[in-house]
């Protein structure tokens, strides 16, 4: 079977790091080839509003990122009326479905061009919806109305939509390698030592939507005879606000705050921490909460988006609602009175179904048993 995949959401360019782009989506794409789906191309749309003023140049270029042929190319969005593709880009999308079994788009603006490629080449596709796809419900209905089939990037997704009246397939997830995976002995023993400090942790690109004031807000609140230190990783648009809230809440003693890290470094921190906490709202998924739970972490994550589905409450983790302070900090404060060994175990136990080659494995069925019912 040959696909194009179309979305906005993969790296360009060689040159391009996990802090720039999410590799989530290339992660599943790359391994589709195993399972016997040849991704003929990936079509990455650069996104413009057309102004007479506008200085922005167009760009139209290829390049590999690993085994997959990438082509990132500038696509006019008018006023008002959304997608005009020209004689140019009709022309361009006409010799890139040639041979193309299956489309599969994600994010909004890849199933708007899935769409309008369907109406007029009649090439089929099929929808991946992320979190960005519920703040744009009117769009993602007209979507619905020409795609095959509407899958989910999570639980949480896939329950949203299906509230509304969106009917989904599946849930394509995301993995990590199993090597990540720490043994539960390992893990216990950081339950074990806890005793001396709590170690938190939060691993992200700093946004507003990852909503770690609230976090701050909550450590404040925390038993005052709890011993604890959080360390933030990452950077961002939010940075600078953080770093203010940290001082005017006077935890400058107790916060890091250490900027972007490597994978690796970032997976070393999380080994030496007991809690991953990130209540972000909207989240599509998020690896680094996967990543926590292999290296042994008690994850704390947002109820309702993500992590949800995957992490269940008090079973594997904890669920919070994500502007909730008081919430957190009761999170917390369980965590440190109460022994976590079964929520650790479980949380184990869990990772080992959320491993990269069962999420493409996952991804790959769910195309092929839909691309031909």
């Amino acid at each position: 079977m040959n696909i194009l995949v179309i979305t906005t959401l993969y790296p360009g360019t060689q040159s391009e790091t996990p802090s720039d782009v999410t590799f989530a989506v290339h992660k599943l794409v790359s391994g589709l080839e195993r399972f016997g789906i040849t991704v003929k191309k990936v079509l990455k749309p650069k996104h413009l509003i057309y102004w007479r003023t506008l200085s922005l140049k167009p760009v139209n270029y290829s390049t590999n990122i690993e085994t997959v042929k990438v082509h990132t190319k500038t696509f006019f969005n008018l006023p008002k009326l959304g997608f005009k593709p020209s004689k140019s880009d009709w022309r361009f999308l006409e010799e890139n479905v040639q041979g193309i079994d299956l489309i599969v788009s994600h994010m909004p603006i890849g199933g708007e061009i899935a769409s309008l490629i369907e109406m007029k080449f009649n090439v089929p596709f099929i929808h991946v919806a992320h979190g960005t796809d519920l703040l744009y419900l009117n769009q993602l209905k007209l979507i619905m109305n020409r795609a095959r089939f509407l899958f989910a990037r999570s639980d949480s997704i896939k329950r949203y939509l299906e509230s509304y009246g969106y009917p989904v397939k599946g849930v394509c997830f995301s993995g990590i390698e199993r090597e990540l995976i720490v043994s539960i002995e390992d893990a216990l023993k950081r339950e074990q030592s806890k005793n001396n400090v709590l170690n938190i942790i939060s691993v992200c690109n700093l946004q507003k939507l990852k909503n770690l004031d609230v976090v701050l807000h909550a450590l404040t609140e925390l038993d005052e005879n709890i011993p604890w230190t959080y360390t933030i990783v990452g950077d961002g648009s939010e940075r600078e606000n953080l770093e203010q809230l940290i001082s005017e809440l006077g935890l400058s003693r107790r916060v890091r705050m250490l900027g972007y890290k490597r994978r690796e470094k970032c997976l070393g921190l999380m080994r030496k921490s007991n809690v991953f906490i990130m209540p972000s709202a909207p989240e599509t998924f998020g690896l680094a909460y996967l990543e926590a739970m292999a290296s042994g972490c008690v994850v704390i994550g947002a109820e309702g988006w993500g992590i949800d589905g995957v992490v269940k409450d008090e079973v594997n983790g904890y669920l919070v609602a994500p502007r909730e302070s008081g919430q957190i900090m009761q999170s917390l404060q369980t965590v440190w009175n109460t022994p976590q060994t079964e929520i650790i175990e479980n949380s184990i136990t869990t990772i080992k179904n959320y491993t990269a080659e069962e999420a493409t494995k996952n991804y790959a069925q769910m195309i092929k048993l839909h691309s031909t019912t």
